[in-house]
């Protein structure tokens, strides 16, 4: 037997003033990782959605974000989503709670 199953050690923090840019090594320099993990951090983040409150929004791909709340796509930024560019208008129809939005159906 090579070792006994109950005495195993804990895996250590690797990467804990690199975060993401970890993967990186030494290499690019510190500067260009520094700015990198910015972009990164804010591209893998979770924002909160303007239609539902949640915060279930993550990105699909470059300028598309996806609600996991409510399932919108909506047409953001490319590294991170800018509420600037959803407008949100006055309600179309009094009679119901529909709103005139510029972001993507889902099919």
């Amino acid at each position: 037997v090579h070792g006994d199953i109950f005495q195993r050690k804990q895996m250590g923090k690797r990467t804990h003033k690199v975060g993401i840019c970890g993967k990186f090594g030494t290499r690019y320099g510190a500067s260009l990782r520094k700015m990198i993990k910015k972009f990164e951090e804010s591209q893998h983040a979770r924002y909160t959605c303007p239609f539902c409150g949640k915060t279930a929004i993550k990105r699909q791909a470059v300028g598309i974000w996806k609600c996991r709340g409510c399932n919108k796509l909506i047409a953001g930024g490319a590294w991170e989503l800018t509420l600037s560019l959803i407008h949100i208008s006055e309600p179309t129809r009094p009679e119901r709670n529909s709103y005139a939005v510029f972001c993507l159906k889902k099919k």
